[in-house]
Formats: structure tokens, sequence, C-alpha cells
């Protein structure tokens, strides 16, 4: 971090709450037995899913004043209820396992988009009793899931594909009367995503404790009555970027609301961009990034696979720099929104800029691009990033930008004040 920047002249930048964050909140809110308040202003297209569910269940949740009142009913959910998870991965993965554990009768649809990703983790939850019935293609959206309740108290579930799936079952082991222990196996077992599931379940005081690949949730300690306020932090992936834009078009941002002291694993790509010369300097109310000094950045040559959401921003980023990029460990993100890979290639090679993948990395080799328009395949990702791109590139526009609302409905407004 800089400590001796100029803070005139920056450009404010109004964050969503992180997504991520909250939805995690809203579950274990629901979990306690007392009232909670979540501070977080607006609400995006996810976070709109999870409480569109929890409220199917019997969970009061209402908005005022950029704040989410929670009434928080111990576990006892209605025991039958249709679920809309939309395009939510987090709402997909998280909610069947907590369900299957506290028992009872649940029709799950979802977006067109959804039903395209894999559930594998649902196998886990058949191997221990739930019964789970496919009305279209097995594996996949739509489904039934009805389950007496699970006592295991040991699961095992592997990281490769996605963590969300074990985060969900450590969320539903905040429902358990037993204490319960998760094995994780897999090369992302130590993701950043699953050390905010941690974080959080130990502020909503349910006790978990983390040794080698095992994680055992205390769920009792977290039930006590009682008010409770939780702030939830900027969106940091959102967050990157307005950085990512900070560097690539000499710009100076303020970030409001984003700290260097987060568990959201993307601010390591912020301290990517700092390596490459982007300023920052993080103060009480969030982090300035200065990149009117960036004259020439080096390529990426990284691992993304712990903040891998970031490996479009970088691959906007590498047709402008001084040497090529290689973005590594990022084969998982095949399976998200869009076939990430898929869509990096295809837009750059639409840009006229040399790209190639091989298994799990991609390749780019700085070029000049050429006028164009974009696909997003109904991407927030890739219609985020490719929109810093076309900040920098005259000519070049983005085919679809209402996806935006999944994750960052002012985006384009924040863009647009440059």
């Amino acid at each position: 971090m800089n400590d001796s920047l100029d803070l005139e002249n920056y450009v404010e930048i109004e964050l969503p709450a992180s997504k991520s964050v909250l939805n995690r909140a809203l579950l274990l809110a629901a979990l306690r037995e007392g009232d909670t308040k979540l501070i977080c202003g607006g609400l995006c297209e996810d976070v709109c899913a999870m409480i569109g569910c929890l409220r199917a269940l019997g969970i009061s949740i209402e908005e005022k004043c950029g704040a989410l009142l929670v009434r928080g009913c111990g576990g006892n959910f209605k025991k039958t209820a249709t679920l809309d998870v939309q395009s939510a991965g987090t709402v997909a993965r998280f909610l069947p396992p907590l369900l299957a554990v506290l028992g009872g009768d649940f029709f799950f649809t979802s977006s067109e988009q959804m039903k395209k990703r894999p559930m594998d983790g649902l196998r886990t939850l058949e191997a221990a009793g739930a019964k789970i019935e496919f009305s279209e293609e097995a594996g996949r959206f739509p489904f039934r899931l009805r389950s007496e309740g699970l006592s295991r108290t040991e699961w095992e579930t592997d990281t490769e594909t996605s963590t969300q799936f074990a985060s969900g079952l450590l969320l539903a082991a905040c429902a358990m009367k037993r204490p319960c222990t998760v094995r994780l196996s897999g090369s992302r077992k130590g993701s950043p995503y699953l050390g905010l599931t941690e974080e959080l379940l130990q502020k909503f005081g349910f006790a978990c404790k983390m040794e080698k690949n095992f994680v055992t949730v205390l769920p009792q300690s977290g039930r006590s009555a009682g008010k409770m306020a939780f702030s939830v932090e900027a969106d940091v992936s959102a967050a990157c970027y307005f950085g990512a834009l900070a560097l690539l078009c000499r710009k100076k941002v303020f970030l409001r609301g984003v700290r260097s002291q987060t568990p959201q694993g993307d601010f390591a790509f912020l301290r990517l961009l700092a390596a490459r010369g982007l300023l920052l300097h993080e103060t009480a109310d969030g982090l300035y990034a200065d990149g009117s000094g960036c004259v020439s950045f080096r390529g990426f040559e990284e691992d993304f696979g712990d903040f891998s959401d970031q490996a479009l921003t970088a691959a906007v980023l590498a047709p402008f720099a001084d040497s090529p990029s290689r973005l590594q460990n990022i084969g998982h993100i095949r399976f998200q929104e869009s076939d990430r890979i898929g869509s990096i290639v295809q837009n750059l090679s639409a840009l006229q800029v040399p790209v190639s993948c091989r298994g799990d990395t991609v390749e780019i080799h700085p070029a000049p691009v050429r006028s164009c328009t974009l696909a997003t395949f109904r991407d927030h990702r890739a219609a985020m990033a490719f929109s810093v791109l076309a900040k920098r590139a005259e000519g070049v526009r983005i085919d679809d930008t209402r996806c935006v609302l999944k994750s960052f409905p002012d985006f384009f407004r924040e863009l647009n004040k440059f």
C-alpha cells in the first residue's frame, strides 16, 4: 500500500455489498433464534433470489433503509415449498444441503442458464438418504428433493469443480444437533471462499474448527437468541473492474468500502494490479487506486485458481500489456454462468488478439484490437470485464448489458462516470 498519494481528483465508485458475503449471512441469520440486521445497501438479483427462497420457507425478511431485517427461526423452516434459485450459484448450492438436513418436500426450479450448470453435489445428498427426482436432465435443475432429515455427522466433498457445495455443507452443519465434520478433497480445498464461509460461521456464533482437510462445525453455539447487527462489506469482485480500468486507462478511482483485510479472495487481483504500477492507498472509508502514472504494464503469468472470477478481467487487460499473459489453473471456469474460457477465446479472437487455450491455461499475446461487437453469453462477469476493454478500445460494443443485474445493477452508471 502506498502512503504518499495525492488524494485529489479521484472518481468515487459506489460498490454493491458482496453477494458472496450477504447470501451466506442471510442463511446464517435465518438459522439464528434472534433478529439480525444486515446492513447492505442495494440488492442484486442473486441476493433477491436468496431472499425469495427464504421467504418461501417462512422466514420474515424486511427491507428497510439500506438494511435487511431477518427474523431468525432457529432452523424451523417450512417443510414444503417451491423454490426458484434463478441464476444464483450460491442459492443453488447452499439450500439443497440445508433442506436435506432439516427435512421436508421441496421443488427446486431455476433459470434456463442455471439448468446448464452441473450439480454434482446432489449425489452426496442422495448417498446420505435424500431422495431427488429430476424433472428434465439428471443431475441438473429442476428437481424435487424429499428428505426425512439427514443425521450424518461426517461428510466428504470434492472442491475441484466448485467450492460452493462444500460451503453449502458447512452451512447445513449449522442446523445439525451434533458436531459435524466435512472432509475436503480436490485441489481447491484452500479456496478463499471456504475461508469466507468459516469466518462468517464464527461471526454468527457457530463455532468451527479447521484441521488439515477437515472442518468441524459445532451447530448449537449459534442458536442464542437476541438482536444482532452485521455490516456486509463492499464487493471486492466488483471493485476489481474499476481497479483494472484505473490501470488500463490511467485513471484515479476511490473504491468506497474496500479494505485489504478482507476474507474475499479477489483482493489478490488488486495486489496483482499494484505489482504492475497501480498505486493503492487504504483509508478507513475505502481504497484509493491511482493508475495515472501507468505508461505500460507487464502481462499476467499467474495462477488464478483462488480468484478465478478475475481471469476474465486479466484477459481484457492482456492485449494492452507489454508481454504475453498466461492465465493458469482456470479449468473450472468452464462451468460457471457461461464457459468463461470459451468467452475469452471467442471475444479476443473477434478482436483479432492472438489467444490460445491448452488444458486449464489460456495464453494471450499483446496486439491492437479491432472494432467489433462482443458477446456476453448472458454472463455478468463477461459483460463487466469486456466493458472495461471497451472504455479503452474505440468502436468496441457489448451485445447485452442487462445481465449485470445479477451482481451489480448500477455497474454501467458507475462506469459512465469516466
